[in-house]
């Protein structure tokens, strides 16, 4: 016969503690899940860096998606992964330097507050995300940048509208058409997919803002209330299908909801999170349309160069990132020279990586004896930009 006894749990049990026995409960269960997040799997990835076609071995602490996103940097598509070890944060010098010259580098994901606990060296803290805003309404020389004129030509021309709404049906089709189907074709393995019902949820303080062509939605995204600032977030092409994207379908999600912000008197909209990466597809599109970055999540990946190789620096060489110090974020960019860089590369290199809400672009350049640089330096550029021995941040 079933016994018809309550199981007793400590829940259940913290339940009946006078109020202030349960707050200390509360607060020992969250300094115990703080406390597990502190040991972690470290994992080596290998395989050939494509530029330099040399092997090149990354030590990695971070989820599956991050990893996913960090190898297809490195490798492509072509890539191994083994398990290393479960260690403590405060041990990740000690596993990184169990096989000397081995790794290359070291990515390790933590939280903000808990970067101390790595303890010294030479680290770059590269967000997990960047943020970024546009002011409203967007300057004219912005919307007439040849770059969004080529967009604006294409919504004319197909002749696209928009139309906003939170309708529950016109929500599915977006989910399940144009939403999943297009982040997965773009960001593959490291894609991460917001849930149905969570976003169904937040619909209540969203709008659905859909691109119509001849009546019909070919893309969409949402645009969330849910801070001072709205934001757009999780864009969507019919099918992922790419011929929509000729017709101009996710640059008129950019634009028109731009427009449709600005006509409600917003002051500013957020274009959501990109890659801290400085070649981010994502994020170079952004920059198109006046975006500023503004924040970066709670999230980092603290990086270490562990080893000079030729995979490093071709690594390096092409991938320039963000990074975070002291609340700010700067840019790094690694160059690898056998003589001084004249100013109009200096300029080209400013231009094109001194993005807008960035404080200063370090360049680091690959070079003994690196000369002085007074004068090659713009004036423009001579308080933003800093020319640096790639030695100081190696090892």
């Amino acid at each position: 016969m079933r016994s018809n006894r309550k199981r007793i749990t400590i829940k259940a049990i913290s339940r009946r503690l006078p109020r202030s026995f349960r707050s200390l409960y509360t607060s020992l269960r969250f300094c115990l899940k703080w406390f597990r997040t502190l040991r972690v799997e470290f994992r080596v990835l290998e395989g050939q860096e494509p530029g330099s076609r040399s092997p090149l071995s990354i030590l990695c602490a971070a989820g599956e998606k991050d990893r996913n996103y960090l190898a297809g940097l490195a490798f492509g598509e072509d890539y191994r992964e083994r398990f290393l070890c479960r260690a403590w944060l405060w041990n990740a010098n000690r596993v990184s330097g169990k096989n000397d010259g081995r790794y290359a580098m070291m990515f390790v994901k933590v939280h903000k507050s808990q970067r101390w606990i790595l303890g010294s060296g030479n680290r770059f803290s590269i967000p997990d995300w960047v943020i970024g805003e546009v002011a409203l309404p967007v300057d004219s020389g912005s919307m007439t940048a040849e770059k969004v004129k080529s967009d604006t030509r294409r919504i004319r021309t197909n002749g696209l509208e928009y139309e906003v709404t939170r309708d529950i049906k016109r929500f599915d089709d977006f989910y399940h058409n144009m939403y999943l189907p297009h982040i997965l074709r773009v960001h593959g393995r490291s894609a991460f997919v917001a849930p149905y019902e969570l976003m169904r949820k937040r619909l209540e303080h969203c709008d659905l803002l859909l691109v119509m062509k001849q009546g019909e939605p070919i893309s969409g995204c949402m645009i969330s209330y849910f801070e001072a600032v709205p934001r757009m977030k999780s864009l969507g092409v019919r099918d992922g299908d790419p011929e929509y994207l000729k017709f101009g379908a996710t640059g008129a999600l950019y634009y028109f909801s731009l427009l449709y912000l600005e006509g409600k008197g917003f002051p500013w909209i957020g274009l959501g999170g990109s890659r801290a990466f400085l070649h981010d597809g994502v994020l170079r599109y952004k920059r198109k349309w006046a975006q500023k970055l503004v924040d970066s999540s709670p999230d980092i990946f603290e990086f270490r160069i562990l080893a000079d190789s030729n995979a490093t620096r071709s690594f390096l060489r092409s991938n320039p990132f963000i990074f975070e110090k002291r609340g700010s974020l700067y840019a790094a960019v690694f160059v690898d020279t056998e003589r001084p860089l004249d100013p109009e590369e200096l300029g080209r290199i400013g231009k094109e990586y001194l993005y807008p809400g960035l404080s200063k672009l370090y360049v680091y350049v690959f070079q003994q004896n690196l000369p002085e640089y007074p004068n090659t330096v713009s004036e423009e550029l001579s308080d933003r930009l800093v020319i640096q021995s790639a030695e100081k941040v190696m090892g």
